[in-house]
This record gives C-alpha cells, structure tokens and sequence, in this order.
C-alpha cells in the first residue's frame, strides 16, 4: 500500500559522469517488489511542482534504508544531484505492480542499459554467486562501469 514517507539523506554519491547513488534513511520501514517505484518530492518548494519518479536501487534488511541509482537529465535530477547528507526528503510508494521471480538455476547474465543496470540488485536471487556485468553505454556516453557500487558476485568482468 503506498504511503507517504519522509526520510533524510544519508548519502549522493557520483558514481560516474551524471550518474549518483542516492542513499536515505527512512522513518518507516517500506518493502517494495521488484518493478515498483518511488516519487520522490526533490524541493520542499513549487519548484518543481511535481514529484519525479524513481525506481529503488537497493532496499536494507531493515527496511528503512533504500537506494536510488539516477541520472542528471533534467532541471528535477540537477536539483537532486546538489543534495547533501542530512537533508530531509519526502517520497510517496511503493507505487506500481511489481512483481515476483523464482529462482533461477545456472548461471545468469543480465543486460541491461543506463540506469536501468540498477534493477539487478532488486532480484534476491541475482545477488548470490551469479555473474553480474554492470555498465552503462549509451549514444551519449563510452561504456562507464559502475565500479563503486557493491555488487555480491564471484565474479565481476568489466
């Protein structure tokens, strides 16, 4: 069920050119599925107006403790981007139908482009002993592998 939750950030680390690592802390515990998502309301202000939306990156145990991998494309992630620990934070969701996987047997391989790389950490099973290849590669920017981000694998091939 979604609610409106409020959060502070804890981190927003560049992870590579115009691509952060959004970290908060939130107040209540949330458990969204995989292929759900958040608006994140990124001013206390009108500008901008609206919220934007983000799909979650990585979700604590604890629940309280989630992660938005994002890119600068606009005015509302610029704004995002220039946020400091501390700061406080309103988000509505789990928003979306999200959806459930069962496990896989062998090995894995995920592809995927631009941010969406980070829907990988959402699928328990993906986390385990599989080999996982994260980078992004677009038109606009060479291949640029998430280095920094930990990713549970035994292998990792960039």
């Amino acid at each position: 069920m979604p609610e409106i939750l409020k959060g502070r950030i804890i981190s927003n680390k560049q992870m590579a050119k115009d691509i952060y690592l959004l970290t908060l802390k939130l107040e209540k515990k949330v458990n969204p599925q995989p292929g759900q998502f958040f608006m994140l309301k990124i001013t206390q202000g009108l500008n901008p107006l609206l919220p934007r939306p983000f799909s979650w990156f990585e979700i604590s145990d604890s629940g309280k403790e989630v992660k938005f991998l994002y890119q600068i494309v606009g005015r509302g992630t610029e704004l995002l981007s220039q946020k400091i620990k501390g700061e406080p934070i309103s988000l509505l969701g789990p928003l979306g139908r999200g959806f459930n996987l069962k496990p896989a047997r062998g090995k894995v391989y995920l592809i995927a482009g631009g941010v969406g790389v980070g829907f990988s950490t959402t699928i328990p099973f993906l986390r385990s002993s599989f080999l996982i290849c994260i980078a992004q590669c677009s038109a606009k920017y060479s291949i640029q592998p998430y280095e920094s981000i930990r990713i549970k694998s035994d292998h990792s091939h960039l």
